[in-house]
């Protein structure tokens, strides 16, 4: 068993920070057995000076793993320039994403893009920022295909909590397109509230979304 481990540190702590980057497969996986893993204040996908993309495969990739965090106020990760920055499957339903600034660069002024932004497979659920805090909103913009996916296949009715995120902004919540991120997916009657039907996609207005 894997229990409480730490892999980083606040945001601002450079000492603490892993440059997890250029992994032609995960860069950092949760799996089985897994339980509270925190990913913190990480550069996942990015060079060390936070400039240009070396990205992997996946930043982060949560299968089966309990209660993982990923981010957190004031311990958000850069995740950027991967194919698909986050990835939960066939688990994951106590998963927290909060904080992290998700295709684009430190400052998040400028995208350095993932392919997808946060997707969502075959999972019972996840929580995608938060309303408690300011500070559990995620940014995520500047992804290509997308910013968050959701493909619950045939798990069942997905608890999919999507709240307090800049979605296709800058870090300010100016509306600016840094490249198209949408929030969609497949299955819509088991989808969250305002998604699409079956195989459609919803473009989402570049202001802060709760669903």
């Amino acid at each position: 068993n894997s229990d409480d481990v730490i892999i980083g540190g606040d945001a601002d702590d450079v000492p603490a920070r892993n440059v997890i980057s250029g992994n032609t497969e995960t860069g950092v996986s949760l799996g089985i057995d897994t339980v509270r893993a925190m990913i913190q204040g990480n550069y996942i996908g990015l060079r060390a000076n936070g400039s240009a993309a070396l990205g992997n495969a996946t930043g982060v990739r949560v299968s089966f793993g309990q209660d993982a965090l990923i981010g957190g106020i004031d311990r958000g990760n850069i995740i950027s320039g991967n194919t698909t920055g986050v990835l939960i499957d066939f688990d994951g339903a106590t998963t927290r994403i909060e904080g992290n600034r998700i295709g684009t660069n430190p400052a998040g002024t400028a995208a350095i893009g993932n392919v997808y932004g946060v997707s969502v497979e075959n999972s019972l659920g996840a929580d995608i920022g938060g309303v408690n805090d300011p500070g559990q909103g995620n940014l995520i913009s500047g992804n290509v295909v997308g910013g968050v996916y959701i493909d619950i296949g045939a798990s069942g009715p997905a608890d999919v909590q999507i709240a307090g995120n800049k979605i296709g902004t800058d870090l300010a919540g100016t509306a600016v397109d840094l490249t198209g991120d949408e929030v969609g997916g497949r299955v819509g009657d088991q989808l969250p509230e305002g998604q699409a039907p079956r195989g459609q996609v919803v473009l989402v207005a570049a202001v802060a979304l709760a669903l």
